[in-house]
């Protein structure tokens, strides 16, 4: 096998310490590099462990780190726009948690910004998309069989991650 793609991790909350934990332990061909949480003490934790990870509190820094060829982020969403526009000054290809970033025109700043670089870079982490369950109720919904629906309404509950 191949060298392993770095991976700098943005946010060692809920979310991104199970990321951390996907990328050690289950994802193949990858590995942590870097995470970036203003908790250092979080960060350490959600590490703990792991070898060759550099812990740092500034996004910046961990984007720079040694062997980061990729970002994920999971860091609040309020943060994702300065995280994107930086992992796109780096040429470094990110998959961002929902939402993107909360606003419209934070949206669209991030879109031209990628779009300036003539590739894209971002995946943003809707995995319902995905999700087998959701697939066949868009497929239910798409035949026509139920007729024309006037509203739906889906919950889903983290009972774990």
């Amino acid at each position: 096998m191949g060298e392993l793609l770095g991976v700098a991790v943005l946010g060692a909350g809920h979310m991104g310490a199970d990321h951390i934990r996907r990328l050690d332990r289950v994802v193949s061909g990858a590995r942590v590099a870097a995470v970036a949480d203003p908790d250092p003490d979080r960060a350490k934790e959600a590490v703990a462990g792991l070898d060759g990870v550099t812990v740092h509190t500034e996004t910046e820094a961990a984007l720079d780190a040694p062997g980061v060829r990729a970002v994920l982020i999971a860091s609040p969403g309020p943060a994702h726009e300065e995280a994107l526009r930086a992992a796109f000054a780096r040429g470094l290809p990110v998959l961002c948690e929902k939402p993107m970033v909360p606003g419209s025109a934070g949206a669209l700043r991030v879109v031209e910004a990628e779009a300036r670089l003539g590739r894209r870079l971002a995946q943003i982490g809707f995995m319902r998309r995905y999700d087998a369950e959701y697939l066949r109720l868009k497929e239910l919904l798409d035949s026509g069989r139920l007729g024309r629906p006037l509203m739906l309404h889906c919950v889903h509950r983290n009972v774990s991650s």
